[in-house]
Parts: structure tokens; C-alpha cells; sequence
């Protein structure tokens, strides 16, 4: 089963695509600022708490940067790819 969550931001970092499910990191480059109502303080655990849970799952989080028709990128995609059990 995958389940994806997309934004319409910047999409992630290459540091983020590689490191962004460790614990405490902190890749502020693609934060919104405090315009919008949101400070960009964060404590680098959300995802690595989710990792950590798919993984317990059998499971595993990807973090990807999906792409328009012209190649850009259009946003930053986190998806929980979690194994089906066998019905009884």
C-alpha cells in the first residue's frame, strides 16, 4: 500500500532527499516563512518518527521531488509504502 502526501512548495532539498528521515535534521531551505503564519522552526523529528514507524511496519518512507511535463520541479512528495498482509 502507498499513501503520498504532496505539497506545491520548492520540494526538497538534495541534502533533504538524502538525510530528511534522520533524526534532528533540520533543512530549513524550503521552510515557509513567517508571512504565511509559520515560522519555519521545526525540530527535525516528523519524519523520522514516520520512518520509524513504517520501518516497525515492515515498511519504509520515500521522499521524492515530482516533476512537471517540462522537467521542473513541481513540489515535494513524502510516501509511506507500507506491505499488504494476506486476507484469512
Amino acid at each position: 500500500m502507498r499513501i503520498s502526501v504532496d505539497d506545491d512548495g520548492a520540494g526538497f532539498s538534495p541534502e533533504a532527499l538524502e538525510r530528511g528521515t534522520e533524526r534532528l535534521f533540520r533543512d530549513d531551505a524550503s521552510r515557509v516563512n513567517s508571512r504565511r503564519g509559520i515560522d519555519g522552526t521545526h525540530f527535525g523529528l516528523g519524519l523520522s518518527i514516520a520512518q520509524e514507524v513504517a520501518a516497525a511496519h515492515n515498511g519504509r518512507l520515500e521522499l521524492t521531488n515530482p516533476t512537471d511535463a517540462e522537467g521542473h520541479v513541481s513540489g515535494g512528495r513524502a510516501t509511506l509504502v507500507l506491505p499488504l498482509r494476506p486476507r484469512r
